[in-house]
């Protein structure tokens, strides 16, 4: 990933994490200091291509990032610790007498 690829991914991923739409392509021109949104769409064709993010064909603002493997296997184990949790819950319900 170039530096400047680098930078697009991170003004979407920041703006995505707050819960936001993702940007259009003149806000990413701009906070990156361009003035047109040509090398906007060229690095973001080129993170599509390598993975990063994913774009909806005619949808404004139709960026989502692609989770790498690393976050999938933290999600996974957050699925498993809380998959654990639960059913130790459960147990200690049932055997208070609160859950059948």
């Amino acid at each position: 990933m170039t530096r400047r690829q680098k930078q697009i991914y991170d003004i979407i991923r920041r703006q995505l994490e707050a819960g936001q739409v993702a940007p259009s392509l003149r806000e990413i021109a701009a906070e990156v200091g361009l003035t047109g949104i040509a090398h906007v769409q060229q690095c973001l064709k080129q993170l599509e291509a390598r993975g990063y993010i994913r774009r909806a064909p005619r949808r404004a603002r139709g960026i989502e990032l692609v989770p790498r493997d690393n976050e999938v296997a933290q999600l996974k184990g957050m699925v498993n610790d809380l998959t654990a949790e639960n059913a130790r819950l459960v147990s200690v319900l049932k055997a208070n007498g609160i859950a059948a």
